[in-house]
C-alpha cells in the first residue's frame, strides 16, 4: 500500500456533526485504492496550519483539504 497522504478535515464543515465517521470513511476510501491516508480532524484555529506542517515534516507526498474555500485556502498556504 502506498503511504504519505494526509487529509485534513474541517470540522465546521458540512454542518460539523459525524467528523469521526467522516475520518473513518476518508481512510477506508483511500485504502480501499491502495492508498495509505492519515486523516485529522481541524477543530479549531491553527489546527489546519498545523496539520500542514506536521505532515509535511514527515514527509507527506500529498495534503489534501476537505472543507470550504477557507480550509482549501489553508492547506494550499
Amino acid at each position: 500500500m502506498s503511504e504519505g497522504v494526509e487529509v485534513i478535515i474541517n470540522a465546521a464543515a458540512g454542518g460539523g456533526s459525524g467528523d469521526d465517521e467522516r475520518a473513518r470513511a476518508v481512510e477506508t476510501a483511500f485504502s480501499a485504492c491502495g492508498v495509505g491516508a492519515r486523516v485529522s480532524v481541524a477543530r479549531g484555529g491553527g489546527d489546519v496550519e498545523e496539520f500542514v506542517r506536521r505532515a509535511l515534516s514527515n514527509g507527506a507526498r500529498a495534503v489534501v483539504a476537505g472543507g470550504g474555500d477557507g480550509t482549501i485556502g489553508a492547506v494550499a498556504g
